[in-house]
Formats: structure tokens, sequence, C-alpha cells
């Protein structure tokens, strides 16, 4: 659908909900989100008229992982309440926020691929630490932050370049063992599934974040 073909309600809609993300956000987003939220918009509501409602199936990692992205597609719903008199389920707050993470990262299946990669990784630390994580330490909050730059490099070939002292890499694997396990068991799930080998630089600092998080195991 061309942009011309769209209501002037929805581009209205779509330009408040960009100029208060750019605004909190304090960035400028990719000028490509005017014409795919605008487009969102427009489906969305439409389909909520008729009474379809499309689950968000990454909504919890959304919430979990970008939480003032989210945020901010709460604001969203809010102001589409006000222009259209409709209340949109929340399921439309984490789309929202996925094309405000898009338009700071530049593409739609790189933030996919960025949410669903931090999942996979905070599972195997999960499982193979056995434990839950406190969300709200700033221990997660880093670790999280981390995994978002490693995910990114991960996925636009952009390894990290920097070498790691070979005494202080066999030191923190001493020192964290149940994180060093950790990160293997995260190696062999990237090679596996993504054909992606760690490096040691990106190794060390995994241990470093992974022992944080867990308690210095």
């Amino acid at each position: 659908m061309l942009l011309a073909d769209l209501s002037p309600e929805y581009m209205e809609v779509s330009g408040k909900i960009i100029e208060m993300a750019e605004q909190k956000l304090q960035k400028k987003l990719n000028e490509s989100i005017y014409i795919s939220l605008t487009d969102h918009l427009h489906m969305a509501i439409r389909r909520f008229r008729d009474g379809t409602v499309v689950r968000n199936m990454m909504l919890w990692e959304i919430k979990r992982f970008y939480p003032e992205e989210y945020a901010l597609g709460e604001k969203a719903l809010a102001i589409i309440h006000a222009k259209f008199d409709l209340d949109l389920p929340e399921d439309e707050a984490g789309f929202v926020a996925l094309h405000i993470i898009d338009a700071q990262m530049g593409n739609r299946p790189l933030a996919d691929n960025i949410t669903r990669l931090i999942q996979e990784i905070t599972n195997i630390v999960r499982y193979t630490c056995a434990v839950e994580f406190n969300v709200d330490s700033p221990q997660y909050c880093r670790f999280v932050t981390h995994l978002k730059f490693f995910a990114k490099r991960m996925f636009t070939e952009k390894a990290s370049v920097g070498e790691v002292d070979e005494e202080m890499e066999k030191m923190v694997q001493k020192k964290y063992m149940t994180a060093h396990l950790c990160v293997q068991k995260i190696a062999e799930f990237l090679a596996g599934k993504y054909h992606y080998e760690l490096n040691a630089d990106e190794r060390f600092y995994l241990i470093i974040h992974i022992a944080k998080v867990v308690g210095k195991r």
C-alpha cells in the first residue's frame, strides 16, 4: 500500500507517535518508520474493527528486553484511543515497540533476530546455572544490554575486535567455572544453529557478565 493511499488520520497519529518516541529516546529514527508504522496502524485498526486480533508471539520478550520501547508502545495506544476511540490490545503496544526498535536499527528482520537470540541465550544461562533472573537488577540490565550489542554485531557480521590477555582469560575461567561452562554451551549453540564462532574476546566478556548476573559462580 502506498502512503498516498492512507487516510491523513493515520499519518497524523503515526507522526505523533514517532515524535513522542524521538523525544523520549533522544534520537532520530529511521525515516522508513513513517511508512511502515502508518501502514501497520491502518491494518491493525481495520482488523480490530472487523473483530480480528493478531497475537504478538514475541510480546513477553519485547516487554522484558525492550522496556523503554514497550512503554512507548503503551503510550502509542493512548494516542490511538484519543484519535479513534479504540482500545487496542497490548499485543499492538508490542508491535508498535518493534517498529520503534526497527527504526533505531534500520530493518525489521534484524530486530526480530536480536530479540530471539537474547531469549535463547538467557534461557541457556537459566538452565545451565539453575537461576531465575532478577529482571530489575542492574546486573541483569547490563547483561541484556551487552547481549543486544553482541547480537547486533553477530547478525551484521561485525565481530568485536580486541585481544584478551591469555593469563587474564584463564584466571577468569577458573574463578567463574559455572559461567565458563555456560559460555561453552552458548558457543556450541551458536555454532550449531547460526554457524557463528565466538572469539576469545566475546567469550571473556560473556563469562564476566554471566558471573555477575548469576551471583559470581
